[in-house]
């Protein structure tokens, strides 16, 4: 017995006619016949009796119909429960993202997520690089967006884009003048840096060294938007991510690309113990096609 045969059979019981149930299931008389036939001859029963008024249960019938129905409501609920899935109702999601990322990108990226999945229940926390990569690690977010210096065997990356870092110089700085600035440009010039722990800072850092380039620094940030603040309020330069420079305008601040260029990759990242929902796996698929353009010179100052 299949559940085709307990569709068809609980169809001619309601409908008490093989030609009605035919034309409520879409199907031709003969095949409606055939299927009851089927049915009746692998549970050796006779299921109904033909009559002047049409048809009739038999009592072993309408016992069987009693569980057919109940068959029939479970799969009716299996086949909602599974649009449900797909649709990804109920599906909940808790991410931790590095702070720049959260000033613009992300919230741009979630509402297109939010429009295709508006019934996906998601938290947002904003976090360091490195408590984002040991919350993924313990386990105790979904989905961590950051960067990702940590070899930490519990965690899988996917990357989803490079973030390229430029220069904040105040408007009337002379550096303000070039379209394009080296690393050079900098030598001896009052240099803002984000923290230490920061892989932007790290890169700049090593990208002097191997130019043979020295700064001078006495002001240090934990966050790019500090550290446009700071700019902007004429206390030196300073380099920051794009996503930063874009996340709002500054009135006293320009910025200019750099060369060589500094880009720093950004993850997706699991735990490899928490098996991966659907609704995540949508959610990165996303954040992936939602990448951001290259930094453009004709874009506005923020």
């Amino acid at each position: 017995m299949n559940f085709r045969q307990v569709e068809i059979f609980s169809a001619i019981m309601e409908c008490a006619s093989i030609t009605e149930a035919a034309v409520r299931l879409s199907l031709s008389q003969p095949a409606v016949s055939k299927s009851l036939k089927a049915l009746e001859d692998e549970l050796a029963l006779r299921l109904f009796v033909r009559t002047t008024k049409g048809l009739r249960a038999t009592d072993e019938a309408r016992e069987l119909y009693a569980e057919a129905s109940r068959v029939v409501m479970g799969f009716t609920h299996l086949g909602a429960f599974a649009q449900n899935l797909r649709q990804l109702r109920h599906a909940r999601i808790v991410v931790s993202a590095m702070t720049a990322l959260c000033l613009k990108w992300l919230p741009e990226a979630t509402a297109g997520f939010v429009r295709l999945y508006p019934e996906v229940s998601l938290e947002f926390q904003s976090r360091s690089s490195p408590d984002t990569v040991r919350l993924v690690g313990q386990g105790e977010v979904d989905i961590g967006i950051s960067q990702a210096r940590s070899d930490d065997l519990s965690v899988r990356r996917r990357k989803i884009f490079d973030l390229a870092t430029v220069c904040a110089v105040p408007a009337g700085h002379a550096l303000a003048e070039k379209p394009v600035l080296d690393v050079h440009d900098m030598q001896g010039q009052p240099v803002i840096l984000l923290s230490a722990g920061d892989e932007c800072r790290r890169r700049f850092e090593a990208t002097l060294g191997a130019q043979g380039v020295s700064i001078r620094s006495t002001m240090e940030v934990a966050l790019g938007a500090m550290l446009c603040a700071m700019v902007d309020a004429g206390c030196g330069i300073g380099i920051v991510d794009v996503e930063t420079a874009r996340a709002q305008s500054w009135r006293n601040t320009v910025f200019r690309r750099l060369a060589p260029a500094i880009r720093v990759p950004i993850y997706a990242m699991q735990n490899i113990h928490k098996p991966q929902s659907l609704a995540e796996r949508r959610f990165i698929e996303h954040l992936v096609r939602c990448a951001p353009l290259p930094w453009s010179d004709a874009e506005a100052p923020g």
